[in-house]
């Protein structure tokens, strides 16, 4: 048993480390880093008025199943945006054909589809379109509808990467980190979560900062660690913000302050899902329980400001 309030909460921020290092890959798609779209015109019609599929370009018919995925000019509708990503892909889109894989993978406005998602994804992949190789990639990574192949997912990682394709590089650089289908190799892994990072990838930051924290293929530099975990929580990481809630609870290269390490808790959680949820949760409880209700209801304020404050900037 660890007892000293140091080594306990150093102990934390390991387990929490290990268990974020497998939950930042991210399905089929990087809305930030988009390779290969046709050049961005203004979709047919007005907002909400949809012309006939057959009345319009692949392009138009693409762009039109962009505005519904994400709503732009006109309420979102993931099911009408698979139909007309369906009428583009058909006619040979490649973005089109992408966004479809990822639909059936991820089982939005269309059943989850694993084969069909793969179709999709090949045909992308073989035009050369790197949200497509990245996301067969990830088929392959996750064993989602093919037989689990860490090389051949490193293959399609790597095609993408190169076309400068910020997810691909992320998941290119774990790929290194964990020694998955190439040698273990933590410097070349930063190397390519410092090519992502430029593009702003919050997934990229959060590594690059976990290999500050420990020294993989960097020298340990915890300042610099911080530096990267507050960046990614900019971009509403929320390992990075639990990473920096423990290493303030703990003092871990910064002063410990019980008030901020609740304050990033508390935002952390907001942003988790799942196991990552309940486990962040845990955290903010512990703290809680060892905090006065003013220093409770100070982190609070401070968590709805730095929210407040994200919301003005964008």
């Amino acid at each position: 048993m660890l007892k000293h309030p140091l080594m306990r909460w150093t102990a934390l921020l390991s387990c929490l480390i290990l268990l974020a290092a497998c939950a930042a890959e991210k399905p089929i798609t990087d809305k930030s880093a988009r390779q290969n779209l046709a050049a961005r015109k203004s979709a047919p019609g007005a907002p909400g008025v949809q012309p006939r599929p057959s009345e319009v370009s692949p392009t138009k018919q693409f762009e039109m199943g962009e505005r519904l995925e994400f709503g732009r000019g006109m309420s979102q509708h993931l099911a009408q945006a698979a139909t007309w990503y369906r009428k583009a892909a058909e006619r040979g889109h490649a973005s089109a054909q992408s966004s479809l894989g990822k639909f059936y993978a991820r089982g939005l406005g269309v059943p989850k589809d694993y084969r069909e998602s793969i179709l999709w994804l090949q045909k992308a992949a073989g035009q050369g379109d790197a949200m497509g190789q990245n996301g067969l990639g990830i088929m392959y990574r996750r064993g989602w509808g093919v037989n689990r192949n860490y090389r051949l997912a490193v293959n399609w990682y790597r095609k993408s990467a190169q076309q400068g394709y910020a997810g691909a590089q992320v998941n290119l650089g774990r790929m290194y980190r964990g020694g998955r289908g190439v040698p273990k190799s933590h410097r070349k892994a930063v190397a390519w979560f410092l090519k992502a990072a430029e593009k702003g990838h919050h997934s990229a930051m959060y590594f690059l900062g976990m290999s500050y924290l420990r020294g993989d293929g960097v020298k340990k530099d915890i300042p610099r660690a911080t530096d990267f975990f507050r960046r990614a929580a900019l971009k509403n990481n929320p390992y990075a913000m639990a990473n920096l809630g423990l290493m303030n609870r703990s003092g871990l290269g910064i002063s410990k302050n019980i008030v901020q390490a609740l304050k990033w808790f508390i935002l952390a959680h907001e942003q988790s899902t799942g196991a990552q949820k309940d486990r962040v949760f845990s955290l903010r409880k512990a703290a809680e329980k060892i905090m006065l209700s003013e220093q409770i209801t100070e982190a609070q304020q401070l968590a709805r400001k730095w929210r407040a404050a994200q919301k003005s900037d964008r």
